[in-house]
Order: C-alpha cells, then structure tokens, then sequence
C-alpha cells in the first residue's frame, strides 16, 4: 500500500522504479494514489472552503498528479483512495475533495479504479453532516477495485474523526452495507478487502492489540462467508 498522494510537486520526487520493484516482488496488481492535494499548495484557500471557485483549481491538480502516476503504469493499474477530513497539518486536505460529487468527477476524468475506505467514508460523511450510508451511495463504486475497513474514533483533543482503531458498531454496520452489495452483485467483486487495524512502526504500533486483531479478522472472515 503506497503512501502516494495527488500532489504533482511532491510526485516528482517519487523513486518509480523502486514502486515497479516493490509490485513485481509482492505480486501487486495496483498502485493506489490518495485523492489528498494539501491546502498549503492553494495560496488564499481556507481548508474547510466552501467557495466553488477553488474547485477547478483543485480538480486540475489532481488530475495532473494522477496522470504523473497513469503515465508510469497505465491507468488499468492505478486505483483512486477516497479520504476523510483531517484537520492535522501533515495532511491538511481541502473540503471539496471529500465531497462525492468531486471524487465521482475525478473517477470519471482519469478512468481509473476506485479503492474504497469504508472508514475514510464514514469520516467525510459525518464532517459534512451526510448520512454515511447515503455517501457510500454516492461514490463512484462502479469503479470498485480494493476495500478497505478499519474502526473509527472520535479525538476529543483534535476535535475530529481518527480510523485505524478496532471497529465499532457502526463500523460495522457501514462495512455490513458495503459487502451485502458486493455479495449481490450491484458492485464489482473488489480484488483485495484488507483490514486496516494496526501495524509497525511508532505510528501504529501502540494501536496493534492481538487481541483486537483476533476479533475484527473472526467477525470478517465470518461475514465474508455468509
């Protein structure tokens, strides 16, 4: 999974022959690109910004990042990550691009495949006061090549969403939503579902729990073969 975001003067620097090496030494299918420019590339531009005269400044960017990615590989093997808010400086993404009308609009420019964050959904969805199951409606899943699920909690220091947690409830009932139209037939069979909880490194390493991890990939596995 590739840290890669839709910023084409962070792109530049990108080592793509070390990509190509990692994806014919693991047997990867897709380089997937976050659909993040960041808010400090936007001279002028508030990052909760509701003026639509930032979009197609915006859309064109992305679309220049993606293309830097599509021209190394092909764009039958590139999918497109939806984000959630976040409000953190590191990240800094701008309010239109969580909105599905503008992710539906860059699926359709650029042609590639969507990889689905049930979580990242749920976050964008509660930050703009949508329902999330009707946000999941609205994502260009027609497109769907890769899901990924992972719990959600509320950070009461930032004010915000976080994912990367066990999953809750409503995790689950958003996930349970997601697969059932899988499983019916009204969206593609994705390649990959992967479960996002935990990891290594200083970043992940304090939320990997056996015991959590035993627990949401059980309750996964179960639901996958009903």
């Amino acid at each position: 999974h590739f840290p890669l975001a839709t910023r084409p003067n962070v792109l530049e620097a990108v080592d793509w022959g070390q990509i190509e090496g990692f994806l014919k030494q693991t047997g990867t299918h897709y380089v997937n690109i976050h659909l993040a420019p960041h808010t400090a590339d936007f001279p002028g531009m508030a990052q909760n910004t509701c003026d639509p005269s930032w979009r197609d400044q915006l859309m064109e960017s992305v679309l220049t990042g993606i293309q830097m990615v599509v021209s190394q590989f092909g764009k039958e093997n590139v999918i497109i990550e939806n984000v959630p808010w976040d409000p953190d400086p590191k990240y800094a993404i701008p309010r239109p691009v969580i909105v599905p009308e503008f992710v539906n609009a860059v699926i359709d420019a650029c042609g590639c495949g969507l990889l689905l964050d049930i979580a990242h959904a749920r976050i964008a969805a509660l930050y703009l006061g949508l329902d999330p199951i009707a946000y999941l409606d609205q994502m260009p899943t027609r497109n769907l090549k890769e899901v990924h699920i992972t719990g959600t909690l509320y950070d009461e220091e930032m004010l915000c969403w976080r994912d990367h947690f066990p999953m809750t409830n409503d995790d689950w009932m958003l996930t349970n939503y997601a697969l059932a139209h899988i499983q019916s037939g009204e969206w593609p069979v994705p390649e990959i579902i992967a479960l996002e909880y935990g990891g290594i490194g200083p970043m992940f390493e304090w939320r990997s729990k056996s015991e959590v991890l035993l627990s949401d990939i059980s309750h996964l596995q179960e639901r996958l073969n009903d």
